[in-house]
């Protein structure tokens, strides 16, 4: 059948030297897919270019059906028109290349959730897919006695299994990985280089691969495992956290370029990614301080992963995804107890800032009341049993202690009623002997009042030396004063008559 008669074309995904990658929709059946068509004319199903083609989508068969849920799936390759045809799922998303420059700096929580899906998917292609392909019969398994959906894989036993099954994927780049947009989650795709039991699966028209990814090994034309993997996975996760691959490739491509990255693989240690990840921060923040947002554990694991010796590596991606998603779980464990105690002392302080703002409107509730009082009295009022001298425009009419002598205390103190109150018994004893209280309300005169209250009182004459206090209006400082003669005492005495002020 004509590929025209089949499916409608939506739009063209890309286009190599080998194949064609077109999204389209099924006329018959309205499903959209992504379907990838070889350049080549096959002639018929014996054909070399065919085989090669069958070999790949064969391998990608096995790995998809596994149903991982961040590898893309295929379904049954065929030949229509002469041309090699496999259906795979359409992920509608950017490459991680894409993203990455259009983004610069990856935030934690989306490099976490790369390394969860990407290195989990490596992982289950080098670990545990044999899970999923083991045949019972053809590999000896033992049926578990006690379950009979289960096998008892002895430990030599599994690393049989996983030699026989499992899968590197030997072309791991950032072209290589898309991210849905819906979800946000990463998709594996192009498996044309991989490796299963030693040999490899690769589509005739592809070179070997991407050398800003590859290990040193792999350029070295040594033996590839699951820690070359490992290596590229490295690459990917320092690109994450720093928005750039290790080794930059030229942009010429030229056999300079390529030899240079060659070198560079097999012999340079990459630079530290933390002062990277701060210096990409900065770029794209340039006025807000970066603030470490990566658990320090992180660090030591992307650098192993990037050692140039293979068994200096993490043996394989499912080591490398543990090793992973531990370090994030005692990082999230720390932020959730972080945010709880964040939490607590946020309530702590929201409590503090209502009983402080009940505290506040006490005190101008008191305040106003004083003002109030204060505004309510004028000299010559009575107050507590005495006559107001003096009205301040504060209203502070607090208690007023003085020293019956120089030695004692020599001057006048001002003490809020309340801590009066306070004070023991002991305390307001001494003061009782020691000192005059003037009550609350009272204020004493100054200068020019007792000038006035000179001219205009009579004192008599067996009380010829009425002394009382006076206050400074200049500084506070009391003073006494004899009202008969005028004269002004420095130093407290004890008045002739303290009575006398009920009388102004």
């Amino acid at each position: 059948m004509p590929f025209s008669e089949e499916y409608q074309r939506l739009m063209l995904i890309g286009r190599g030297s080998f194949a064609t990658v077109y999204k389209v929709r099924h006329k018959k059946l309205g499903y959209i897919r992504a379907i990838k068509i070889s350049n080549e004319l096959v002639c018929d199903e014996n054909d070399k270019a065919y085989q090669s083609f069958l070999n790949e989508c064969r391998l990608l068969l096995q790995i998809s059906n596994g149903c991982h849920p961040n590898i893309v799936h295929i379904y049954q390759p065929r030949l229509i028109n002469d041309r090699a045809l496999v259906e795979m799922d359409f992920v509608d998303g950017d490459t991680l290349t894409d993203f990455i420059k259009k983004h610069r700096f990856i935030p934690m929580d989306e490099f976490w959730k790369f390394a969860d899906g990407i290195v989990g998917a490596v992982g289950y292609c080098h670990a545990d897919l044999y899970r999923f392909l083991m045949n019972p019969d053809e590999d000896d398994l033992e049926t578990d006695p006690e379950d009979g959906s289960r096998f008892l894989i002895s430990p030599e036993k599994e690393k049989e299994l996983q030699r026989r099954y499992c899968v590197n994927h030997n072309d791991l780049h950032s072209n290589n990985i898309m991210r849905r947009h819906y979800d946000g989650n990463y998709v594996l795709l192009d498996f044309g280089l991989a490796i299963q039991a030693q040999h490899c699966i690769k589509s005739s028209s592809r070179a070997d691969g991407a050398y800003e990814y590859s290990s040193p090994e792999k350029l070295d034309g040594r033996d590839i495992t699951a820690a070359s993997d490992v290596y590229s996975l490295g690459i990917l996760m320092y690109e994450m956290f720093t928005g750039n691959v290790p080794f930059v490739m030229g942009t010429s491509g030229s056999m300079a370029d390529i030899s240079r990255i060659y070198d560079r693989q097999l012999n340079e240690i990459p630079a530290q990614p933390g002062p990277l990840r701060k210096a990409a921060f900065e770029a794209m923040n340039p006025e807000t301080p970066y603030v470490r947002d990566y658990p320090e554990e992180l660090v030591p694991i992307i650098m192993k992963c990037l050692e140039k010796q293979p068994e200096n590596r993490f043996q394989n991606a499912k080591e490398l995804h543990e090793a992973l998603m531990r370090v994030r779980t005692i990082a999230t464990n720390h932020d959730t107890e972080s945010k709880a105690i964040i939490k607590a002392l946020q309530e702590n302080v929201d409590t503090l800032k209502k009983e402080n703002d009940f505290l506040r409107r006490q005190l101008m509730e008191t305040e106003n009341r004083k003002t109030s009082r204060a505004a309510a009295h004028k000299v010559g009022d009575l107050v507590g049993g005495l006559t107001v001298c003096h009205v301040d425009a504060s209203g502070n009419h607090g208690l007023l202690i003085a020293g019956r002598s120089a030695d004692r205390l020599p001057w006048v103190r001002r003490v809020d009623e309340e801590d009066f109150e306070l004070f023991s018994s002991k305390s307001r004893q001494w003061y009782a002997e020691n000192c005059f209280v003037i009550p609350r309300g009272t204020h004493l005169p100054t200068r020019s009042e007792i000038a006035l209250i000179r001219q205009s009182m009579s004192i008599p004459p067996e009380e010829s030396h009425q002394v009382v206090w006076c206050g400074d209006s200049e500084n506070d400082r009391p003073f006494a004063v004899d009202l008969s003669t005028g004269e002004e005492f420095s130093t407290p005495r004890q008045p002739a008559a303290f009575w006398s002020l009920k009388a102004f």
